[in-house]
């Protein structure tokens, strides 16, 4: 038997609610039914549901970026030393942070931000990743067809990411196409 009776007044705004419910669930659910005792957390819970709602609704690939995004800055907080550094070079010709980063939180939020976006007047879904030798260290070069429009570096140490170069410079990233060594940030 229910703590709380399931019927509650019936005021205007619980039959709202459940010409609401009956319609959109067929029958009154019971949580419903006790919520009707008081409006405010019945009208909190209904603006909950309904952003709820709009969440389904939501175009898949918005929604799957979002849920990776999350799911990226809390997965890189694992991986990332709490002292990391990541140094961002755009030479005034591509969008970059304009001072270092630095801090597990500060770096992870930074990249999770970035990594869905469209840079440079591509869409995320033009862009590719291939592994790259990067001024002799493992890199990933991030391609925009046969161009690459960025540069990631890692440094790990015990195994964690301590530093983070991330080289958008056009100037800078031409030397990719020539097989020269990349200039540091």
């Amino acid at each position: 038997m229910a703590r709380i009776s399931l019927d509650p007044p019936k005021t205007l705004s619980y039959r709202i609610g459940t010409r609401f419910a009956r319609r959109r669930y067929g029958v009154m659910p019971d949580p419903g039914a006790a919520l009707g005792h008081n409006m405010k957390v019945a009208r909190s819970y209904a603006l909950f549901e309904l952003g709820v709602e709009r969440w389904r609704t939501l175009d898949l690939g918005l929604k799957d970026l979002a849920v990776m995004a999350a799911a990226a800055s809390k997965g890189l907080m694992t991986v990332l030393a709490p002292d990391v550094t990541l140094l961002t070079d755009g030479g005034g010709k591509a969008r970059a942070a304009l001072r270092p980063i630095t801090g597990a939180a500060k770096t992870a939020r930074f990249l999770a931000a970035i990594a869905g976006r469209p840079y440079m007047g591509v869409a995320v879904s033009d862009m590719t990743l291939e592994a790259a030798e990067i001024n002799g260290s493992p890199g990933t070069l991030i391609m925009a067809g046969d161009r690459a429009i960025a540069a990631l570096t890692l440094t790990v140490s015990n195994g964690r990411i301590t530093a983070v170069q991330l080289l958008a410079n056009p100037d800078k990233l031409a030397a990719v196409s020539a097989g020269r060594p990349l200039p540091r940030c």
